[in-house]
């Protein structure tokens, strides 16, 4: 049986059956709770004859001792808004506060004899993001200094790719990192089949991860279907511009700090998590492993597929591709889900 509190109504019935001479298990049966609960509540009035009126007065003042107890005493918020109000930096009204004696503290006007702030600059950060204080926005030290992500100008933005639900072709690049950041595997998806395909790194040098990209696309039937690839702002995709010129495949970037607008690969990731857990070193894995899985995930059915593998798709669309490029999207669908 499910917890959950009485309501107005119950204590009104609670009270009748009471007066009525109901025993608590058939007041129980009635209102659908347990006899315990009934006891509970009957034992919270503390008149000696229960009332609806008063169990709903003693239950709202109880209510408002639940929830976070407050850390700040409302001595300390008074002065620390003094230091907020005087641009003084968390670390700054700490610091202060231990510099002064009892007799400086009662020259700010208040009695601060009683109170010690201790460490508590993180607190006071996280008041200051709930507007705690009673202070206005632009009397902070750092209002509105946020710097904005930077997006250089010669990469082309993920919004710029001309593609269709149903156009095949573009793929998204990822890497997912081991325990303590210390090893790593590339991951690659295609957006509309889900084909998927990881290879180990020995690091996340930009080098290593441009060299294992290119030997995915030239080794591979990949290439001559491939018509983008879309990767973040990681420092690891830095020679981005060496891969094009390799391959002649155009690369598109998500906007800073958005690494879910590639969803496919984002979402291919969290299956490959699966047998790759965040806590494990990825070096013990070996390649035989790494293949293991890649067939595994490849020829797992998906209903974004209709219940067809990767792998199955993937395959319509090799001896077809000259043909979908002249079909309408229409009977692109048909060819995937009735051939």
């Amino acid at each position: 049986m499910n917890y959950k509190h009485f309501i107005t109504n119950e204590r009104a019935l609670l009270e009748s059956y009471k007066i009525q001479g109901l025993k608590n298990r058939e007041c129980a049966r009635r209102l659908n709770k347990h006899e315990s609960t009934i006891s509970r509540e009957l034992k919270c009035c503390k008149l000696n004859k229960y009332t609806a009126k008063q169990a709903i007065l003693d239950y709202k003042k109880q209510r408002r001792k639940c929830g976070n107890k407050k850390k700040l005493s409302f001595n300390q918020r008074k002065y620390i808004n003094y230091g907020l109000k005087n641009l003084w930096s968390p670390e700054q009204i700490i610091g202060r506060f231990k510099q002064l004696t009892n007799f400086e503290k009662g020259n700010f006007g208040f009695n601060y004899s009683d109170i010690s702030l201790g460490k508590s600059i993180s607190t006071i950060y996280r008041y200051i993001k709930i507007k705690a204080f009673s202070l206005a926005q632009t009397t902070l030290r750092h209002y509105k200094t946020h710097t904005k992500p930077k997006f250089t100008n010669d990469k082309r933005h993920i919004w710029e790719i001309k593609r269709d639900k149903f156009d095949f072709g573009h793929f998204e690049a990822d890497l997912i990192v081991g325990k303590n950041n210390k090893s790593y595997k590339l991951t690659i998806t295609e957006r509309l089949t889900n084909l998927n395909y990881i290879c180990h790194l020995d690091d996340k040098a930009s080098s290593s991860i441009n060299k294992n990209l290119i030997n995915f696309f030239k080794n591979s039937t990949i290439l001559k279907y491939a018509k983008s690839l879309t990767l973040d702002n990681g420092s690891e995709f830095a020679m981005w511009k060496e891969f094009e010129q390799d391959t002649g495949i155009p690369i598109y970037f998500t906007a800073p700090s958005s690494p879910w607008k590639k969803g496919t690969i984002e979402h291919e990731n969290k299956l490959f998590r699966q047998r790759y857990p965040k806590h494990k070193n990825l070096n013990k894995y070996s390649e035989k492993y790494d293949k293991e899985n890649i067939i595994l995930l490849n020829n797992r059915p998906r209903k974004k597929l209709n219940f067809k593998t990767p792998v199955e798709v993937f395959q319509m669309f090799s001896p077809y591709f000259d043909l979908l490029k002249t079909c309408t999207y229409l009977a692109l669908i048909m060819i995937i889900y009735i051939i």
